[in-house]
């Protein structure tokens, strides 16, 4: 019991390792992503004033194809991303749940083990208390790591739905000038 306890514990361990890499990925996509709307948003606003300077000609038409390709869209991916780690959230919580009594859940595996029957050891008790408490610790730093990587992926979906939009609205203009 107190090895697999063990073993759970460190698999919690590794998975907010993994988290805190993702979080750090998210955290830099975000900055990437805020970045791009930057440059296509003075790239839509240059080329207007451009076409507006210049006028309607086939130059104008083909200096807008060549913007066409570098518009990014990238906006399903993240509410996909979003709703899965939602999902996955809900599922911490409810493992949280069942362990904010530890001592009531240390005493239901002390007496499914057998142990309970026969006075358990007060240090083995102990011992599954302790683990209990550290699991619920580690659940606890796990929800609020998903959390904020929740956080951040929402900011990533509305930065990339502005993105979008005005992709989109690059792409109606460019379109104006075939």
């Amino acid at each position: 019991m107190l090895l697999t306890l063990a073993n759970v514990n460190n698999g919690l361990t590794a998975r907010r390792q993994s988290l805190v890499n993702q979080l750090d990925t998210a955290e830099q996509r975000l900055n990437g992503a805020r970045a791009e709307l930057t440059d296509v948003d003075d790239r839509f606003t240059r080329t207007r004033e451009r076409v507006a300077a210049i006028g309607q000609s086939s130059a104008v038409g083909l200096l807008l194809q060549r913007h066409r390709g570098g518009l990014p869209d990238d906006l399903q991916r993240y509410r996909d991303e979003g709703r899965a780690l939602d999902q996955r959230t809900r599922e911490l919580d409810e493992q949280r749940l069942l362990l904010a009594d530890t001592e009531t859940r240390a005493t239901e595996l002390l007496a499914g083990s057998g142990a309970a029957g026969e006075e358990a050891d007060e240090q083995v008790a102990a011992s599954v208390r302790g683990m209990l408490e550290t699991q619920r610790t580690y659940l606890g730093f796990l929800f609020d790591d998903q959390t904020r990587y929740f956080d951040i992926l929402v900011q990533l979906g509305t930065t990339y739905g502005e993105l979008h939009g005005t992709a989109e609205a690059f792409l109606r203009f460019i379109a104006q000038y075939r």
